[in-house]
């Protein structure tokens, strides 16, 4: 695809390549780890990424990321926030040049409109649970419910008045060792195990972190009481934009509240950093609304080039609907009057299991 004519007028593709200039843009424009070229390339490995930029005038305003998949083309940076005009030129654009194209996927998309005119799948995806932050974490403290601020207070002095070696401290990049790493993960499998839960923590996701440790910016808040970790919180930082990857701690120490303890102080520790806004993830854990965490929707897209290619893509579209129809069905089945149910959870653990076979099976 190298030599065919630049875009016109504000619109670029680089094929195969993503040039320094607009991955260092990504941090600005989405200030989202997922977005970012460093942590794409950790997950995904490294097939050719074709890059996508608009520009207004001298400033980069979007950079997508994608790859070419037979007659589709696959985005990759999660939590882009795009407007309907900005979408629109994007999938002009590639439909354009690349003739064999069917269909383009987007996921994660800040992008909520229904793109009259343009044949396309619009889904619910994951609800990434944010909390805008103040420029200290006095301010912070100051911002949460006086009841939360009250918890926290108590908590954190009984850890201090019971145990006067508790410690907590921030660490950076390649200050993260992996020892803490692996003890993080082991209290998360053990919390998820305690309630009849599904751990994604395993050996695979271990090398991931370490990995991330190394190539992304990563910070590790973590606690300590007599020279041991009970409590952590692992995130990635992008822009300012810090995002909670690993919460966990030591259930001998659920007396304490350790586990949100340890998320308000990792929180407190980015504001430091120049974190403006925490993202804490998609579950719906009651502690990240107590900690100011509000959901914020994201879109699936799957936009096609006409109606003829949307039916010449049929296989394609159903797995689309279908996988909607089981997010759906989990979303109902997490929300927390119904999340703890024992039905509850043997359905997700049915769930997980036939997931856990499809990998098998493909070899993944």
């Amino acid at each position: 695809m190298n030599g065919r004519p630049a875009m016109p007028a504000n619109a670029r593709i680089h094929w195969n390549a993503v040039p320094e200039h607009a991955a260092a843009a990504l941090d600005r424009l989405y200030a989202h780890p997922f977005a970012t070229l460093a942590y794409q390339r950790i997950i995904g490995g490294d097939p050719a990424l074709h890059t996508y930029v608009e520009a207004d005038g001298e400033r980069i305003e979007t950079v997508l990321l994608f790859r070419l998949e037979g007659r589709r083309a696959r985005v990759v940076n999660e939590f882009a926030r795009l407007d309907e005009a900005r979408l629109r030129r994007f999938a002009a654009t590639l439909f354009a040049e690349i003739p064999q194209l069917h269909v383009i996927s987007l996921c994660a998309l800040h992008a909520d409109t229904r793109l009259d005119g343009i044949a396309h799948q619009r889904h619910l995806d994951r609800a990434d649970i944010v909390a805008e932050l103040p420029a200290s974490p006095d301010a912070y403290l100051a911002a949460l419910h006086r009841n939360t601020r009250a918890t926290i207070r108590a908590r954190l002095n009984k850890l201090r008045r019971d145990h006067p070696d508790f410690e907590y401290v921030l660490l950076r990049g390649a200050e993260i060792d992996g020892d803490t790493i692996r003890t993080l993960i082991d209290f998360n499998r053990a919390r998820m195990r305690a309630v009849g839960k599904h751990s994604y923590n395993d050996a695979g996701m271990e090398q991931v972190y370490l990995r991330l440790c190394r190539e992304c910016d990563a910070t590790l808040l973590r606690v300590t009481i007599g020279g041991q970790v009970r409590a952590g919180s692992f995130n990635l930082m992008a822009g300012s934009g810090c995002f909670g990857m690993l919460n966990a701690f030591d259930a001998a120490w659920a007396k304490y509240s350790l586990g949100t303890v340890a998320a308000y102080l990792n929180v407190c520790a980015a504001i430091e950093i120049g974190a403006r806004r925490f993202h804490f993830g998609w579950e719906p854990y009651e502690y990240k609304t107590h900690l100011l965490g509000v959901p914020q929707p994201s879109w699936r897209y799957e936009l096609y080039r006409s109606r003829l290619h949307m039916a010449r893509m049929a296989p394609h579209a159903l797995r689309a609907a279908l996988y909607d129809r089981v997010r759906g069905v989990k979303r109902w089945m997490q929300a927390p009057q119904r999340r703890d149910s024992r039905a509850t959870r043997l359905a997700l653990a049915s769930v997980h299991r036939a997931r856990d076979l499809h990998a098998r099976l493909r070899g993944g």
